[in-house]
Formats: structure tokens, C-alpha cells, sequence
């Protein structure tokens, strides 16, 4: 190919210090092509279908996060368990719901469901059951009503991003992210727009 599109600063300096060692030309045939999200799409938006795939949950009476991942170890699943234990322990938010999204097929994929497994193992081990909603994958014209009905949206994993939709169209719909300073994280928006920390910070 003549050109190589990447999709964030991140993408570009990520392929110059591996082929681009080999391939000095490479930074001249490379352009930065921002990944874009649809802002008419993604934009606060009044939960009203989103309560009938979750019921039980609702933004009056309980402090929801969202933790709107595949399930995959990187996506920081622990992570966000590491914080809710503080959030309902430490702090005594006894309200708190954690909104976890099922993976499709997952009953199709033995390595997805001994993931699940492993983790409502730990989070019944640590008595906050109650507080972590387990539901259906979110359909795409749901989204906006989705982030809309969190309070804060975690994305506290180590999943290289070479962009990461999630943080930035919970922003969209209204709802505050916070993301590990991992890969593109780091530059793709100011420290003044969204909320970072180290990875592995649960204080």
C-alpha cells in the first residue's frame, strides 16, 4: 500500500517504533486520520427502553457505574472490582450498582464463562453481590441511553487502545470516564476533560 492511516497520535508512534525501524520511509507515507464519533448519536439522552433490558437499576436510587467492556482480563474487570469494594466499604456508598454487559455467545465459549465465573466468584467473596448488575450486551441504538443512565464510567484496564469509543462517548451522553493512562489514553484528550490515573490506583 501506498499510505498508512492510523487513528490517533498513539496508532502512529506506536507503528514507527516497531516497522517503522525497518522501514524508513514508512513516516512519510503515514497520516493521522483522528478516529470521529457521531455527537448527534452521542449525547445525554433520558434512560427509558435501557430500563427494560436493566430492570431493578434506576439513576434515582442508586449511584451507578458502568463498566461497558468485553470480557477480557486487560479490559479491567478486577479493577473495577477493586473500587467498588472502596466505594461500598470504605466509603459507604450502599446504594452503588456496577453494570457489567454479558458478551454474545458467551455460552458458546468455555474460556469467556470460566472468566465470568472467576469474577462473581471474587466479587461473592467479597460480599458485594448486590452491588454488581450482570446484563444482556447493549445494542448499538441503546448506547446513548446506556451511558446516560451512569453516574461515572470506568475504564481502569491495560487493553492497549489505539483509540477506545467507550471513554469518549460516555463523555458524549454526558457521564464522566475514568481511564488508566494507558496507550492512547494518555494523549487523546487533556487531563482537564477527562479523569485519568495510574493504572492500578483503586485509591
Amino acid at each position: 500500500g501506498d499510505t498508512l492511516i492510523t487513528i490517533s497520535e498513539y496508532a502512529r508512534q506506536f507503528f514507527l517504533q516497531t516497522a517503522g525501524r525497518f522501514f524508513p520511509e514508512l513516516l512519510s507515507r503515514m497520516k493521522v486520520i483522528r478516529n470521529s464519533i457521531d455527537w448527534k448519536r452521542f449525547q445525554p439522552t433520558k434512560p427509558r427502553r435501557i430500563l427494560n433490558l436493566i430492570p431493578n437499576v434506576h439513576p434515582e436510587r442508586h449511584a451507578i457505574a458502568l463498566h461497558p467492556h468485553r470480557p477480557e482480563e486487560s479490559k479491567g474487570i478486577w479493577q473495577t472490582i477493586e473500587v467498588a469494594d472502596r466505594l461500598v466499604r470504605q466509603y459507604r456508598i450502599t446504594n452503588l450498582r456496577v453494570l457489567v454487559p454479558r458478551w454474545l455467545g458467551v455460552e458458546h465459549d468455555p474460556s469467556v464463562q470460566d472468566l465470568y465465573s472467576r469474577v462473581e466468584a471474587e466479587i461473592a467473596r467479597r460480599g458485594l453481590t448486590e452491588h454488581f448488575v450482570f446484563h444482556p450486551w447493549i445494542p448499538v441504538d441503546l448506547l446513548p441511553e446506556y451511558y446516560s443512565l451512569g453516574h461515572v464510567t470506568l475504564a481502569l484496564g491495560h487493553f492497549v487502545e489505539s483509540f477506545g469509543n467507550t471513554v469518549y462517548e460516555s463523555l458524549g451522553c454526558g457521564t464522566p470516564s475514568i481511564v488508566a493512562r494507558i496507550s492512547s489514553h494518555r494523549e487523546l484528550l487533556p487531563e482537564h476533560l477527562v479523569d485519568k490515573v495510574d493504572f492500578g490506583d483503586h485509591d
